[in-house]
């Protein structure tokens, strides 16, 4: 009878943390999912505030807005701040897929 109880003690505990340690995973899951969502609508946003910007530095300059974007977009990646020299390219059309797979 002893033998049964530490049994079922050990199983009890075992399954107890099971499924904490599920419960946590399924937690930072979620969190992981949300962050990529915010980070798409993020990409999404910025795209549109850089489409407002090349639309007035258009205005003033009567450059096209093609060169105005890429000039942009070379000096961003070499700014200092972009220590990983990453060019910004990615589009709301990318972004939208990554948010989608969510």
């Amino acid at each position: 009878m002893e033998t049964l109880k530490t049994i079922e003690t050990i199983l009890e505990t075992f399954f107890t943390a099971g499924g904490a340690v599920l419960a946590l995973w399924i937690y930072l899951h979620d969190k992981r999912r949300e962050t990529i969502k915010n980070l798409a609508e993020q990409v999404i946003a910025y795209n549109a505030l850089e489409q407002e910007y090349l639309a007035v530095l258009q205005n003033q300059k009567d450059t096209p807005q093609q060169s105005i974007q890429t000039e942009m977009r070379r000096r961003a990646m070499e700014n200092e701040k972009n220590t990983n020299m990453v060019y910004p390219d990615m589009t709301p059309s990318k972004a939208k897929s990554y948010r989608n797979l969510l």
